[in-house]
């Protein structure tokens, strides 16, 4: 995680330096996220297992905003609810909650129309794991083997329109709607792959999808 950030310093600054003739922002508001069955799902002879995760999360986010460039750092509490549904069982379902930090890197196009901004955007997403509770008990990301701290993190593609409302003086609403394109995470990759090399073609990952959110705040120089 500690490299991630320094990569994502340095590209910030080389980014600031290159657009140092355009606008430059920053600001933070609130943002809402919602992904939608991201998992795997086991098929042999008739027999089938698919285990789902549907998340709705809230939090808040900071971005350094440039002309055609957007990085973000956001806080996440996200609660999730799983099923695992098997070929002639019941479905169970069972739920916990988790907290992220993530990083967003955004490449964006504005359509200048006075005091409204309009854009397209787009670009990917990593979410670091940061605590596990389940009923009274938390898991923190200290608490899980180095070799294992990625299995949960979560990686996407972000895709979407956005507008930035010019207020009085400096200030300005930042407001986004965008795509999410969840990758399967680590553990079912892996997962996958042992079913698979014992099964082979039995077993799949699958993505995640939904809507995301952001309002925010922002001052421009």
């Amino acid at each position: 995680m500690k490299k991630f950030i320094l990569v994502l310093a340095v590209f910030v600054i080389v980014a600031a330096g290159a657009f140092a003739q355009f606008n430059f922002a920053f600001g933070g508001g609130a943002l809402a996220d919602m992904s939608y069955g991201n998992g795997e799902i086991f098929s042999y002879l008739g027999y089938t297992i698919k285990e789902t995760n549907d998340f709705t999360s809230f939090g808040g986010f900071a971005f350094l905003e440039l002309t055609y460039f957007q990085a973000e750092i956001c806080y996440q509490y996200s609660m999730l609810s799983s099923s695992r549904e098997m070929t002639g069982e019941q479905t169970v379902y069972f739920d916990n909650s988790r907290t992220y930090i993530s990083f967003n890197i955004l490449f964006k196009y504005p359509i200048n129309l006075g005091l409204l901004t309009l854009y397209p955007i787009g670009g990917f997403s990593r979410n670091y794991l940061q605590s596990i509770t389940r009923g009274s008990a938390t898991i923190k990301r200290d608490d899980i083997r180095n070799d294992q701290k990625d299995w949960l993190d979560q990686y996407s593609f972000l895709a979407g329109f956005g507008f930035n409302y010019k207020l009085q003086g400096s200030l300005y609403i930042k407001t986004e709607a965008l795509f999410r394109a969840a990758v399967p995470s680590i553990l079912y990759v892996n997962d996958a792959k042992d079913a698979n090399s014992i099964l082979p073609g039995s077993t799949k990952a699958t993505f995640g999808f939904g809507p995301m959110v952001k309002l925010g705040i922002g001052y421009s120089f």
